[in-house]
């Protein structure tokens, strides 16, 4: 190797050394944007509990995710808060949170005895999940952003956002028929109309409120009001910027996604690849579904029937087949 050669070689990896450092430098200080109470002043919680942040290890950036996850959690769960008027608190996602912060539990503890939170702590092991809701002072505000910088952190959400997308991928295999559509990421809404209606459903909420006479229950309506103006904006500027989630979920096995928790009249302002979108209401269909079991070729495993034509146990649900322990008393049928 001549000195020329051994020169360049020198500067190159000299250079990609520094080009790494940077990258790596720049990971570092890249901002992290989380949604909080606008009301809520984060830092001065934090300097008058220095003592105890320090002994249980707890860093701010920590409690500052932790209040993301509260109210991307209400929002997921907004079409079943409004089915329950009396039920205003949230579940929270404790295997998420234990992936990007190890001592959760001590986190959540430090926003209860703070009274930032509050919980139901109605709990049924395997059916039910704690509770969460932001506590009087800080529930039907408005939200402000608060920026993080906090390289840990960051790391640990990449993590966790990974293995989400990895669990997702396999809990949705062979359903390509529903998630292609959202992968596409095509789905888009208008803005303008649709924060022009949540604004005048808000004062047409707002005149209902104002007529009630017991200033505690105006007061409860109100923060409820609020509620859920900011979150149907925050569901608004989440499929503007592609920021949504799908997926099965609970014991009937059923996809969730944005539209389904979306409010009926928003769904007005969606496209998809530019077109509107139409929607077809199958509720109550299990009675005509049902029909479908009287054909013996139903239940007939060795039909080649095109699934397209045919409705046919054989294409609906291969694990139902196999569970039939004596198949032939359903062919005999007719």
């Amino acid at each position: 190797m001549n000195v020329l050669t051994r020169i360049f070689c020198a500067w190159y990896y000299l250079h990609a050394d520094m080009i790494n450092n940077l990258k790596l430098r720049e990971d570092r200080m890249k901002e992290l944007l989380f949604k909080i109470p606008g009301n809520l002043n984060i830092d001065m919680v934090c300097e008058k509990n220095v003592e105890e942040l320090n002994e249980k290890k707890i860093r701010k950036c920590q409690l500052v995710y932790l209040l993301h996850q509260m109210i991307d959690s209400r929002i997921w769960h907004k079409k079943e808060q409004e089915e329950n008027e009396d039920n205003g608190f949230t579940p929270l996602n404790s295997e998420l949170l234990k992936d990007v912060i190890h001592n959760y539990r001590d986190c959540l503890d430090f926003l209860l005895s703070n009274g930032i939170l509050i919980t139901n702590n109605h709990y049924i092991v395997g059916e039910k999940s704690k509770g969460y809701a932001f506590s009087m002072e800080y529930d039907g505000q408005t939200l402000k952003e608060y920026a993080v910088v906090d390289y840990k952190l960051s790391k640990a959400i990449k993590r966790a956002q990974a293995k989400y997308a990895a669990n997702s991928k396999k809990d949705t295999k062979g359903y390509d028929y529903l998630t292609k559509p959202w992968r596409a990421k095509k789905l888009q809404i208008d803005t303008v109309k649709s924060f022009k209606w949540i604004d005048d459903f808000y004062e047409r909420e707002l005149v209902e409120i104002n007529s009630v006479a017991k200033e505690y229950i105006k007061e409860r309506r109100l923060k409820k009001l609020m509620n859920k103006v900011v979150d149907y904006k925050e569901m608004v500027l989440r499929i503007k910027e592609g920021k949504y989630k799908y997926g099965f979920a609970g014991k009937g096995h059923r996809f969730y996604n944005v539209i389904t928790n979306l409010k009926r009249e928003l769904r007005n302002f969606l496209t998809y690849d530019g077109q509107p979108l139409v929607e077809i209401d199958l509720r109550n269909s299990q009675p005509f579904m049902s029909l479908a079991l009287l054909s013996p070729l139903f239940w007939n495993s060795n039909s080649d029937m095109d699934f397209r034509e045919k409705f046919s146990l054989r294409y609906c649900c291969v694990q139902a087949i196999s569970a039939t322990l004596d198949f032939s008393k359903y062919t005999s049928l007719g």
